[in-house]
Formats: C-alpha cells, sequence, structure tokens
C-alpha cells in the first residue's frame, strides 16, 4: 500500500515569517527545519531528492516571478 521512498499523510502551508534551517548530517543526509512559533516542520533528503526538489523549485519560483510581472 506504501511506497517505502516517501511516507506521510500531511501538508504545511510555510510563509516568509517562519524561521529556516538546514544541517548537513553526512555526504548523503540534510535537513531542513521550518520553525513558526510552537510549530516545526522537518524534512530530510538524500542527495538526488535535494536535487530534484531543488530543480524543481528553481522552475517554479521563475513560474511565479513570472506571473507577478504579467500585466493587470
Amino acid at each position: 500500500m506504501y511506497n517505502d521512498d516517501m511516507t506521510i499523510g500531511s501538508w504545511a502551508a510555510l510563509r516568509g515569517r517562519c524561521t529556516a534551517r538546514h544541517t548537513v548530517n553526512d555526504e548523503d543526509c540534510v535537513e531542513f527545519s521550518f520553525r513558526s512559533g510552537a510549530q516545526t516542520l522537518e524534512l530530510a533528503f538524500d542527495a538526488e531528492t535535494l536535487e530534484t526538489f531543488v530543480r524543481l523549485g528553481a522552475t517554479a519560483l521563475r513560474e511565479m516571478r513570472e506571473l507577478r510581472a504579467e500585466p493587470d
């Protein structure tokens, strides 16, 4: 039923006011921690997944900026 590569049943909305930190644990594991008040979201990536996430994030950011630049 579940994929061994990811098991989760939640979502989060992050805004600019939350603090963000990262910790490189070893050559193939980095953790990101996002905190706002008492709420914390932690994500851990291996190098391959982080590369995909960064690439997709850069594409998404570019698309968001293009939408902002479009005239009303």
